[in-house]
């Protein structure tokens, strides 16, 4: 499951929005737009691929849901605009 994904389950289950810098503070890192940056579609010019300790610090965080295969999957399906249209409507 890709992070994007477990955040917006994480909203629903709770009943609570969850804010960026809310999740930085999760996964260590020092500000929400990091966060952000590492849930865009690849092709995006603003896309950000998570440190090797980062994605480990996601997956422990998400408790093993989102791994280092899902950032991979992501940064694969994604890279182009009309794939990550396929991955995205095949998720659907």
């Amino acid at each position: 499951m890709h992070l994007k994904k477990w955040w917006k389950d994480q909203e629903e289950r709770s009943g609570k929005k969850i804010t960026l810098k809310k999740l930085a503070e999760k996964f260590g890192v020092k500000d929400g737009s990091i966060v952000r940056r590492w849930m865009l579609d690849a092709h995006h010019k603003d896309f950000n691929f998570p440190e090797p300790d980062n994605i480990l610090n996601i997956q422990e965080a998400t408790l093993g849901t989102v791994t280092a295969r899902d950032w991979y999957t992501w940064l694969e399906e994604t890279k182009t605009v009309s794939g990550a249209e396929e991955f995205h409507n095949a998720k659907s």
